[in-house]
């Protein structure tokens, strides 16, 4: 696997086999499967990347800064994760409203089951980013 260098936001991996909708809440913080290519979820730990790509996962992308955590320690593993899974979910909210032409209160639904967390803040962001990227 090779590190794709994102600064800002949260873990998405790519290319997975398991089926969608499967959780797997032993390993990784707020971790779930979206669809059969998709998953989100907050910081792996060391020990999940070796475990991710056994199942399947192509890429990993780390939307922490790197003064958030030892990112040097992941370079060479990692993939689309932040601390917790909360910027995570507002990324894939962000994601499904431009990309996918999902209404923003079905996209947020979504994204509260990934991790996103109501604060008035940072969903007025996420709504105006939508909304001046239309």
């Amino acid at each position: 696997m090779r590190a794709i260098p994102i600064v800002s936001l949260a873990v998405i991996l790519l290319s997975v086999r398991p089926s969608a909708g499967q959780q797997d809440p032993a390993t990784i913080r707020n971790f779930l499967r979206v669809n059969d290519q998709f998953c989100t979820g907050g910081q792996p730990r060391p020990e999940h990347f070796d475990m991710l790509k056994h199942e399947g996962v192509k890429a990993v992308i780390n939307l922490r800064t790197p003064a958030e955590h030892r990112a040097e320690e992941e370079e060479s593993a990692a993939l689309i994760h932040c601390a917790s899974a909360v910027r995570v979910g507002a990324f894939w909210m962000i994601r499904r409203v431009l990309r996918d032409g999902w209404t923003p209160s079905d996209a947020e639904a979504e994204a509260q089951k990934i991790g996103f967390k109501e604060s008035p803040d940072f969903r007025k962001f996420v709504l105006e980013y939508i909304e001046s990227h239309r």
